[in-house]
């Protein structure tokens, strides 16, 4: 293994700081051994763009039949899960921990929940704050999917002799716009740029897999039976698939190639619901405020820890209402 300044032995995805910050293993991983094991987890780390895309291709040999409740950490000992496996209620066949045929005949019938034209006629709810300052994690991160979830149920089924519509710009030209009005306004404005400091990354940072046999990956053997975290969150900043991965750059060429929504037979099933969310999110918050900014009044933003979703426990923002 080549050495580097900061060795991916230095870390573990168990340390609660990592979680919390993990872009420093992950470039520790980048510059010395895109497949690492660690034994504190004894999980192997994929953190290399184009071997993650392998592995989520081989379905066959990167099983995604693993109980991430059970299979990875150690058993959960509580008492609700004592209660859920006592009535009956702990559910085996998860549609992200199952493989096909199974899983093809489970894909097919949620598949047209989520559909585009589905998604695109749910109306969009508000949950944009009006204040000066706000929590923004609890009034727009949070309350906006849940209510577009609780719609789902309730969405018409898509017609098929429909007047055409005009279709609104996606999430990603939604993010576009973002970066045009910001240079618009700073060139009009003289602002301080603050809106520039904004970075994107992957609310899922890994999801789990397990090798039905002895194999290869990128060089490194991984025996049967291992236990294989496929780092979304680092293949995302790989600069050999995106240079100056950590500079927030929405006109890559490259851009669409993320795999914040993963990739292959389980690439994620709601992501034309989150690039909704994400449009409308973004449409609001251009029409509403300006001068967007951490608010320095408050601790940078927090996480909860997890090895999966890194979901936001503290988010304070100041902005100024737009004319």
């Amino acid at each position: 293994m080549k050495e580097s300044a900061a060795s991916p032995d230095h870390f573990t995805i168990a340390d609660p700081a990592v979680q919390e910050c993990p872009y420093d293993y992950y470039r520790a991983m980048h510059e010395s051994e895109p497949v690492h094991y660690d034994p504190n987890t004894d999980l192997w780390m994929i953190a290399s763009y184009e071997l993650a895309v392998e592995a989520l291709t081989n379905w066959k040999i990167f099983s995604s039949a693993i109980d991430m409740r059970r299979d990875v950490g150690g058993p959960d000992t509580s008492e609700s899960d004592a209660l859920f496996e006592k009535e009956g209620y702990v559910v085996h066949d998860v549609l992200s921990q199952v493989d096909p045929p199974r899983h093809t005949i489970f894909r097919k019938l949620v598949d047209r929940t989520f559909t585009g034209p589905v998604v695109r006629r749910m109306a969009a709810h508000g949950g944009i704050p009006r204040t000066p300052h706000g929590t923004a994690h609890r009034r727009l991160h949070r309350p906006g999917p849940l209510r577009l979830l609780q719609r789902i149920r309730r969405a018409p089924a898509a017609g098929r002799n429909r007047r055409p519509t005009r279709r609104p710009a996606t999430g990603y030209a939604a993010v576009q716009d973002l970066e045009r009005r910001h240079h618009r306004d700073a060139r009009h404005h003289a602002e301080p740029g603050t809106q520039a400091r904004m970075r994107l990354e992957s609310s899922v940072q890994g999801l789990f897999r397990v090798t039905t046999e002895d194999t290869t990956l990128g060089g490194y053997d991984i025996p049967k039976g291992a236990k294989i975290y496929l780092a979304y969150g680092a293949a995302n900043r790989d600069d050999e698939k995106f240079p100056q991965a950590d500079r927030l750059d929405v006109r890559r060429k490259n851009a669409l190639r993320h795999l914040a929504f993963s990739h292959g037979i389980h690439r994620c099933i709601g992501q034309m619901l989150a690039r909704k969310e994400l449009e409308i999110a973004i449409r609001a918050i251009l029409t509403r405020m300006t001068d967007i900014a951490l608010d320095e009044a408050y601790p940078h933003p927090a996480h909860a820890p997890s090895f999966i979703l890194r979901g936001l426990t503290s988010l304070r923002i100041t902005f100024t209402k737009a004319a």
